[in-house]
């Protein structure tokens, strides 16, 4: 229809309303069908406004707000896991990162950063950390490296190169820890999904819930009298000291060992500390 037709059909629907006109006497008027009249009827007549499956709520948007500004270092993701939640509903991160984009919630620093304090171990097996840092390493072979700290005196305990991080290698690299080093108290993780789940009941393969799962590596430090702990998710500063050493391994221990003939046997047979004193002696 032409806008005249237009401005012709509202004023008609506006009499159809009030039961003066027919369909008929429209779809003649205007020069359509009878059944096209009615689907136009019925978009003009129906006030009812449509929305999508997936619409977030005043409530949910609030909320959002209200924790970005008091926490303002809580990234998209974490936010997206805590409104999921709270109010029984998937939301992704692009709906969140959207929100608080609207409200110009989205800074590069917060205002006000979070003070955290240092925290030590008072004596060696206290407190281990373990954490993997991977890269395109020896030649652009892509290799994991899994580290144990001893979060006291700063001691590697163990270290080794794999080819994929599983969850067996990271079995293996605590079972060797407590064999060579004896067993330590407690043992300090991230979140990864072998050490903890943080999405519970999300999935149509996992129908469990937080106080019913427990990980493999949860329940074989259980068995060794080891207290398991992991970080806050989304909240890497706790892993600082050995995020330092990871950035050293990074930054100058790969770069002079990049080398496509090197093996990772031959490394992981002679061992980190051996290989950092290889490589900075020379």
């Amino acid at each position: 229809m032409n806008i005249e037709q237009q401005i012709d059909f509202k004023r008609l629907a506006v009499m159809y309303k009030m039961n003066k006109v027919s369909q008929d006497f429209i779809a003649s008027y205007l020069s359509l069908s009878t059944r096209h009249v009615r689907r136009l009827l019925k978009k003009f007549v129906s006030s009812k406004r449509k929305t999508s499956w997936n619409h977030v709520g005043k409530d949910v948007r609030e909320y959002l707000i209200a924790e970005k500004r008091e926490h303002q270092n809580y990234n998209c993701q974490w936010l997206a896991e805590l409104a999921s939640d709270r109010f029984l509903r998937p939301l992704s991160r692009a709906t969140v990162w959207r929100i608080l984009k609207q409200e110009g919630l989205l800074r590069g620093k917060p205002d006000t950063p979070t003070l955290r304090k240092r925290f030590e171990a008072q004596a060696s097996g206290d407190l281990v950390q373990m954490d993997t840092t991977w890269g395109y390493w020896l030649g652009g072979r892509r290799l994991y490296l899994i580290l144990l700290l001893d979060d006291h005196s700063r001691l590697i305990l163990h270290s080794r190169f794999y080819l994929e991080e599983t969850l067996w290698n990271n079995m293996t690299m605590i079972r060797e820890t407590v064999e060579k080093h004896g067993k330590f108290k407690v043992l300090y993780t991230d979140n990864a999904s072998w050490f903890k789940a943080i999405r519970h009941d999300k999935s149509f393969y996992q129908r469990h819930r937080q106080h019913e799962y427990e990980s493999e590596i949860t329940r074989a430090c259980r068995d060794l009298g080891i207290v398991h702990v992991t970080h806050k998710p989304y909240e890497p500063q706790g892993k600082g000291k050995v995020e330092r050493i990871f950035r050293f391994i990074q930054e100058r221990f790969v770069s002079e060992l990049d080398d496509p003939h090197m093996d990772i046997w031959l490394i992981n047979k002679r061992g980190l500390m051996d290989i950092f004193q290889l490589v900075f002696s020379s």
